[in-house]
C-alpha cells in the first residue's frame, strides 16, 4: 500500500513539475482578416520567452506583423493617434523599435516567432497590401521582470 502511495505522490510531482516548466512561455496570436487586427493572449507578460503567431485570414491581400518595443514614455494611445490603428497608411515612429517585421504567408498562411522579450512596453500592428499599404492596431503589451 505504501509503495502504491509513494508512486501516486510520484507520478503527480511529475504532472506538476512539468506543467510549472510550461507555464513560464507566453503565447500570443495576432489575426488580420483584412479589416481588423485582433489580438488573443495576455496584455502583462513577464520577461523571457514568447510565442507570436500571426494569422493572415484575408482571402487577397498581403500582410505582416510588427512587434516594437516603446522606447520612450508613450502610451497606447499615443500610437493610436500616431497611426490611426484603422488602415490608414501611417510611418513607424521613431520611439518604436522593431523587434519582429515580418511578412506572413499570402492568404491564410501563418507565421511563428519565437524569442525572448525583455522588460519594456511593446505595441503589435497588422500592415496589410492591397492595394496600398494600411496599419492596423493590435495591441499594447507591458512585459515586467
Amino acid at each position: 500500500m505504501r509503495r502504491f502511495l509513494f508512486m501516486i505522490a510520484l507520478v503527480c510531482a511529475v504532472v506538476l513539475v512539468a506543467s510549472c516548466a510550461t507555464d513560464s512561455d507566453e503565447s500570443l496570436r495576432l489575426t488580420f482578416d483584412g479589416e481588423t487586427c485582433v489580438y488573443k493572449g495576455p496584455t502583462v507578460l513577464t520577461a523571457g520567452p514568447v510565442e507570436l503567431t500571426f494569422v493572415n485570414e484575408t482571402s487577397d491581400a498581403v500582410a505582416q506583423v510588427n512587434l516594437a518595443r516603446v522606447t520612450g514614455d508613450q502610451t497606447a494611445q499615443d500610437i493610436i493617434d500616431h497611426i490611426g490603428g484603422d488602415g490608414t497608411p501611417s510611418e513607424k515612429p521613431a520611439w518604436a523599435l522593431d523587434v519582429v517585421r515580418k511578412s506572413a504567408p499570402p492568404s491564410g498562411g501563418t507565421y511563428l516567432w519565437e524569442g525572448d522579450l525583455e522588460a519594456s512596453n511593446y505595441i503589435l500592428v497588422c500592415l496589410g497590401y492591397n492595394p496600398g499599404l494600411g496599419v492596423w492596431y493590435g495591441s499594447w503589451l507591458t512585459v515586467e521582470e
